[in-house]
């Protein structure tokens, strides 16, 4: 949670006064301590040594998220009914079950998604992943919007989002503490109901909006992340074998983070059908200056997307029937 409180300042501040390529350069040193401090402070623990490496799981879960990734990504450009995009989607699908049937037959499985049967597992890593793609949207449209439409350099782009994020930080730790105290649905129940009024807020933008208003919308929308991110996480865990927790933790990551980037694509494709489609509707009703159509459509299109988005968190209300209380494990001593 520190990361997203520097890297949007920081960022902005590299773009503004040095070159785009440092956005990826800067990864190389910090790339390099990781794996110093990694080998150096993390204890080498001997666990069970797989026989053998999956490589049909490896390639179909692989080849099938880049084709469903690549088809979501490009289907507005390609067209969403071209063969291009169909195919890609098809093969994506066939691929991913191709993935499931192997995994679950497999003697030594890449990714062991028995532990899916828990019900518990599956609702908080939906809701994980719900509250994930909905974080990408604001992550992803608010500075697309602060720097095409209102003009925002990048450094204060980073800064309108500083506070946001900043808030984010200092969140982990004390939703951490009050865990115990509430549970993950009183704490989750309130991150989704801040999360979606501050994308409803973020949906009502208009060119030549005041700043403040964008980064209180942001504030309360991370508020509600950091209610509903570490409860969801954590409850996730709580009823996995010890012995299946490596698995469970590749599954948390693989499917949010395949989520996150499949919402990105969506909602790329989906502001650029939007833009579209409200620009005609600007021309038809006599809008004739190029500037105003331009910016006003693409305002009504991130406005549009935002509104997606809010819908989307809320599906995390329903999930929460899917829970049940944290199993308690006796263990009883046979006497003498």
């Amino acid at each position: 949670m520190v990361a997203p409180a520097i890297g949007p300042t920081f960022s902005g501040w590299l773009l503004q006064y040095a070159s785009w390529h440092w956005l990826f350069l800067i990864n190389i040193p910090i790339g390099i301590i990781a794996v110093i401090l990694t080998l150096t402070l993390i204890p080498y623990y001997r666990m069970n040594i797989p026989k053998s490496f999956d490589i049909p799981g490896f390639l179909t879960v692989v080849l099938g998220s880049l084709s469903l990734l690549t088809a979501f990504s490009q289907g507005n450009s390609w067209g969403w009914t071209s063969w291009k995009t169909l195919s890609l989607i098809l093969l994506g699908v066939v691929l991913l079950i191709l993935f499931v049937l192997r995994e679950l037959k497999a003697e030594v499985p890449l990714l062991n998604l028995r532990v899916f049967r828990n019900r518990r597992f599956t609702a908080m890593l939906s809701i994980y992943s719900l509250v994930t793609i909905a974080m990408y949207a604001g992550t992803y449209l608010t500075p697309l919007f602060l720097q095409t439409v209102e003009g925002a350099t990048t450094l204060k782009t980073g800064l309108i989002l500083l506070p946001s994020s900043i808030l984010l930080a200092l969140l982990s730790p004390i939703v951490g503490k009050l865990y115990p105290k509430f549970g993950p649905v009183k704490l989750i129940s309130a991150g989704i109901l801040f999360i979606f009024i501050g994308l409803f807020m973020l949906s009502r933008l208009q060119t030549n909006i005041s700043y403040s208003f964008i980064m209180w919308a942001m504030v309360v929308r991370n508020l509600g992340i950091g209610l509903a991110n570490v409860p969801s996480s954590t409850a996730s865990m709580e009823e996995i074998p010890v012995e299946w927790s490596g698995h469970a933790t590749s599954i948390n990551n693989w499917v949010r983070n395949v989520l996150s980037s499949l919402g990105i694509a969506v909602f790329t494709s989906l502001l650029s059908s939007r833009s579209l489609l409200h620009s005609k509707e600007l021309i038809s009703s006599g809008a004739s200056n190029t500037d105003s159509i331009r910016l006003l459509s693409f305002t009504m299109g991130v406005n549009d997307v935002f509104v997606v988005g809010s819908i989307i968190v809320l599906f995390g209300f329903p999930l929460m029937f899917l829970l049940r209380k944290k199993r308690t494990v006796v263990t009883v001593q046979s006497a003498g």
